[in-house]
C-alpha cells in the first residue's frame, strides 16, 4: 500500500512538472507579435486567461520581446502584471514608439498605453522566476470633445487645465506653447497619466511628443515647434482630472531648463528637495488644489537666489530670497493657486510643509514676509483670506505693514486688527472709501495682528501686503498703556 501511494504521488508530481513545463510559452525568434483582432470588444490575454491569483511563472533566463502593433486612429490599452520578490533589477521594460523606456519591477493590473504604430514590452527574468502577463484592448478613438485655450506672452496667470474623459484640448500660443504637468494626489493614480498624450500641432496626426507621465518624469516642459499643441486623453479613468496642465507662452519659460513639482499630504512635512541651479534656471511649481491646505516654505539651505512668482512665468514677483540669508523671511505661506519658485546661482535644499499652523507664529524680531489673496479663484467666498500673525511668544511687538496694494470694488474690505492677548488695541478697515496712502507704512502694537480680506461677489481684484515684526518702541508702549487705562 505504501509503495502504491508513493508511486501515485510521484506520478502526480511528474504530471504537474510536465504540465508546468508544457505551459511555458514559446518565444520563437525572441519576438511575439500582437496585432489588432477583428473583434476588439474582448481583450487579448497573454499567456492565456489569468487573474491576480494564477499569474503564469516564467523560468529563470527567459527572454522575450512582445511587439504590440497599433493601427492609425486606435490606441492599445495594456493591463500589465509583473510579480517578483527580487528587487535588484527590473525584469520588464516597456518602450513606446519614441524609444522611451520605463522599467517595471512589480505591478498588478497597471495601465500602459500605445498609439500608432505601437510599442514593445520586454521580459528578461534573469536568475529568478517572474510572474508575468498582460491583457491588451485596442480602442478606436472616440469623437473627442474639443476645448480651445489661447495664451499670449502677456498672460500673467497661466491657464491651469484639467482634461476630462473623451476630451482633447487645442492650445494656441502667441509664439510657441510651453506645457508642464502636476502629479495626482495619490501615487496609485500616476498610471492614468500614461493615457494623457501630446502632439506637436493642431491634431493627433501631428508629431507625437509623449505622455503626461513621461513629461512629469523628465522634469521638463513640452514645447511646440509652431504655435499650437494638442493634448488628448485616451484612457477611461476620471482620475486624470487630478493631473492639471500648466500652459504658458514659451517666451516666458525659455530660460528655464528644469521644472519640478511636488505633492505631499495635508498636515505633513514634505520631503526636502535638492535644486541644482549652479549653471541654469530651475523651477519648482507649487500647485494648490481648491479648498486644500497651502504650502509653506520653512527653510532654504545652500547657496543661490530663489524668487517666488504668483503664476507660472517670470512676472508677478512675490518675494526674493538669498538662500544663505533667508532665515528671517521664513516661514512663508504661498496663497495662490500656483506659485513658481525660480532657483538661480547655486545648489540649495528647500523644505516645505502643509501643516496648518506653520505660518504666523514668529520666533524672533525682524521676521518678515507677505500676505496676499488668491487672484486665480473666481469671485467667491473661497478668496476670503484670514491670517493671524503672533509676536515672539509671549513678548509684545510692533507689526509693521507696508506696500499695501489692493484693487477693490464696493463691498470688498481689508481689516487689520491688533490685539494684546484678546483685547483689541487698534483696527483699520480699508475699502473703496478708506484707502491706504501709496508707499505708506502702518504700525500696529500688540501680541498679534489679524489680517482679514473679504472680497465682494463682483470683486475680481486682489490684495498684497508686506509685514515685519519688530521690537516695541517706547512710543507704542506708551500708546498701549494709554489704551489699557482708557479701557
Amino acid at each position: 500500500m505504501f509503495h502504491f501511494e508513493m508511486k501515485a504521488i510521484f506520478l502526480i508530481f511528474t504530471i504537474v512538472i510536465a504540465f508546468s513545463n508544457a505551459t511555458i510559452p514559446e518565444c520563437s525568434g525572441g519576438v511575439v507579435t500582437f496585432d489588432k483582432p477583428a473583434n476588439t470588444t474582448i481583450g487579448t490575454s497573454y499567456p492565456g486567461v489569468f487573474n491576480n491569483s494564477n499569474i503564469q511563472n516564467f523560468p529563470k533566463l527567459y527572454n522575450c520581446d512582445y511587439q504590440i502593433n497599433v493601427p492609425q486612429n486606435y490606441s492599445a490599452r495594456v493591463h500589465l502584471y509583473v510579480v517578483t520578490n527580487d528587487n535588484t533589477t527590473a525584469p520588464v521594460q516597456v518602450t513606446d514608439q519614441l524609444g522611451r523606456s520605463e522599467e517595471v519591477q512589480s505591478v498588478k493590473n497597471t495601465l500602459f498605453f500605445f498609439i500608432s504604430p505601437g510599442g514593445k514590452i520586454q521580459l528578461s527574468t534573469g536568475n529568478r522566476e517572474v510572474g508575468f502577463g498582460f491583457v491588451i484592448y485596442w480602442d478606436e478613438y472616440p469623437n473627442f470633445t474639443t476645448n480651445y485655450l489661447n495664451i499670449s506672452k502677456s498672460n500673467n496667470l497661466p491657464p491651469i487645465y484639467a482634461i476630462d474623459l473623451q476630451q482633447q484640448v487645442l492650445i494656441s500660443a502667441e509664439t510657441r506653447v510651453s506645457l508642464t504637468i502636476q502629479p495626482p494626489v495619490l501615487s496609485s493614480n500616476l498610471q492614468y497619466m500614461r493615457g494623457l498624450i501630446f502632439f506637436d500641432g493642431p491634431d493627433w496626426n501631428s508629431p507625437y511628443l509623449g505622455t503626461g507621465l513621461e513629461l512629469l518624469n523628465l522634469k521638463s516642459q513640452f514645447v511646440s515647434t509652431g504655435a499650437q499643441l494638442t493634448a488628448l486623453y485616451i484612457g477611461n479613468s476620471g482620475f486624470i482630472s487630478d493631473c492639471p496642465m500648466i500652459v504658458l507662452d514659451y517666451e516666458n519659460t525659455k530660460n528655464i531648463t528644469q521644472f519640478y513639482s511636488i505633492y505631499c499630504m495635508k498636515d505633513q512635512e514634505c520631503e526636502p528637495m535638492s535644486m541644482d541651479a549652479r549653471n541654469s534656471v530651475v523651477a519648482l511649481q507649487l500647485y494648490h488644489r481648491p479648498a486644500a491646505v497651502h504650502y509653506v516654505l520653512t527653510a532654504l539651505n545652500g547657496a543661490g537666489v530663489v524668487k517666488a512668482y504668483d503664476g507660472g512665468g517670470n512676472s508677478n514677483l512675490l518675494a526674493a530670497y538669498e538662500v544663505q540669508n533667508s532665515q528671517l523671511s521664513l516661514p512663508q505661506k504661498f496663497f495662490g493657486q500656483l506659485t513658481t519658485l525660480l532657483f538661480t546661482g547655486g545648489k540649495s535644499t528647500i523644505s516645505l510643509t502643509r501643516k496648518r499652523d506653520s505660518f504666523g507664529m514668529t520666533t524672533d524680531y525682524d521676521q518678515s514676509g507677505f500676505i496676499s489673496s488668491d487672484p486665480y479663484e473666481p469671485p467667491s467666498s473661497s478668496r476670503h483670506t484670514n491670517i493671524t500673525l503672533h509676536s515672539p511668544d509671549p513678548k509684545l511687538a510692533t507689526f509693521k505693514v507696508s506696500n499695501v496694494a489692493t484693487t477693490m470694488v464696493n463691498g470688498s474690505r481689508l481689516t487689520l486688527t491688533s490685539y494684546m492677548n484678546e483685547m483689541v488695541l487698534l483696527q483699520m478697515i480699508i475699502d473703496t472709501s478708506n484707502t491706504v496712502v501709496p508707499n505708506s507704512t502702518l504700525r500696529f502694537p500688540g501680541t498679534s495682528l489679524s489680517v482679514e480680506y473679504y472680497p465682494s461677489i463682483a470683486d475680481t481684484g486682489a490684495f498684497y501686503m508686506n509685514f515685519q515684526v519688530i521690537k516695541l518702541s517706547s512710543t507704542n508702549l506708551s500708546l498701549m498703556i494709554l489704551i489699557f487705562l482708557l479701557c
